[in-house]
């Protein structure tokens, strides 16, 4: 069974362990998550092996990031990737304005100066900071 992830080739299949490495997640966890609120529909062998796919682990790093920030797995599980995605963008976006705004007040900049500031006038204050 293949034991690295490749873009190239979506249709490479992947064990249940492998996935939940790959994912980072507990290989328990994938189960009772795959058998409480069906995550995925994952092929079987003729030894009743699942498979699963590149887009599967997407999906589970995706859903693995909104658990861990709070999102509860019986919302989430039913959402298409497009929506985990989203998700996942705008929790990326919040993470990086926070460290924008963290580099900023450990510089001396004040929190009221930081709040006055737009999002492009904070990356571009960033920028001149991470310069020095």
């Amino acid at each position: 069974m293949n034991s690295k992830i490749s873009k190239n080739n979506l249709v490479e299949k992947y064990r249940v362990g492998m996935v939940a490495k790959l994912a980072g997640v507990n290989m328990e966890t994938l189960r009772v998550w795959q058998r409480r609120y069906g995550i995925f529909n994952p092929e079987r062998t003729s030894g009743s092996h699942k498979l699963f796919t590149y887009a599967d682990i997407e999906r589970l790093k995706r859903i693995k990031i909104l658990v861990d920030q709070g999102h509860a797995i019986s919302i989430i599980a039913s959402l298409p990737i497009e929506v985990l995605e989203k998700m996942t963008k705008h929790f990326n976006e919040s993470l990086n304005h926070l460290q924008m705004i963290k580099l900023l007040v450990d510089n001396g900049i004040s929190m009221d100066e930081v709040t006055r500031l737009s999002t492009e006038t904070l990356e571009m204050i960033v920028k001149k900071f991470k310069q020095h």
